[in-house]
């Protein structure tokens, strides 16, 4: 069973479908609901399979494609019941990996928003060319990283947040993930907007613009925040870079 959030506004042009990072769920993005709904944008928002309050093993997945069957199912469902509703999605960390490979393979949504997305694999990933991840569900590797030593204690204290997740997860995002995304990254052909953080721990922002080129849309704007770490939507600059969000999907609208 996929847990998710809905709150659609009658009248709303758009609708927001969230879909969160690795380790965490849904009701990491509140402050951020409450100002699409003020601005009378709809939205949508799930937990992973295996994250939050949805159901599967805590922490791990079988196959990169069981991600892409739920959200298929969750975008349909909201398709079947709000046809004149424009979809947008936003993808974060992990989640936009899961929200790119999504949009390249179904079209389904109309605009793509894509927060410190992982896209390319780290220099230590190279070692799931070697192991057999997938078999290796029942190994499980406790959450040592964060953009900072205050959000992991904070995540620590999240009942609803994953403390530990298998080597084979960790597998399927690096690899897996990665490879399917890599190849695809030419159909994705619906409106773009990337943001990430020059002072992002976990992801590389310098080559941010070199991937966003390889899309094959022709609609691509990036927005680099100087003062920004992991989290684009969770920080003292949240308001300002949430405005300029919601400016972009009224603008699409």
């Amino acid at each position: 069973m996929t847990a998710y959030y809905s709150e659609y506004i009658n009248g709303s042009k758009t609708g927001l479908i969230i879909i969160h990072g690795l380790a965490e769920h849904k009701g990491r993005y509140e402050d951020f609901i409450k100002q699409l709904l003020k601005n009378n944008i709809s939205v949508f928002a799930i937990d992973l399979r295996g994250h939050g309050e949805s159901s599967g093993q805590r922490g791990d997945i079988k196959d990169f494609s069981n991600y892409l069957t739920d959200l298929h199912y969750f975008v349909s469902y909201i398709k079947e019941k709000y046809p004149n509703l424009k979809l947008a999605i936003f993808g974060h960390s992990f989640g936009g990996q899961i929200a790119s490979a999504y949009v390249s393979t179904y079209n389904k949504v109309d605009l793509l928003i894509l927060s410190s997305p992982l896209l390319e694999a780290p220099s230590k990933s190279k070692l799931f060319n070697i192991i057999p991840y997938k078999k290796l569900g029942f190994i499980k590797l406790k959450k040592r990283h964060s953009e900072s030593k205050e959000m992991l204690e904070y995540s620590k204290n999240d009942d609803l947040a994953c403390h530990h997740f298998t080597l084979r997860l960790v597998g399927i995002m690096f690899k897996q993930g990665i490879n399917y995304i890599t190849d695809r990254f030419k159909y994705i052909k619906l409106p773009v907007l990337l943001l990430g953080g020059k002072l992002d721990p976990l992801i590389n922002c310098e080559n941010l613009p070199l991937i966003l080129e390889k899309f094959g849309s022709n609609d691509k704007t990036i927005k680099i925040y100087d003062k920004v770490k992991h989290r684009i939507v969770q920080n003292d600059y949240k308001d300002k870079i949430i405005q300029e969000i919601i400016e972009w999907i009224n603008i699409h609208s």
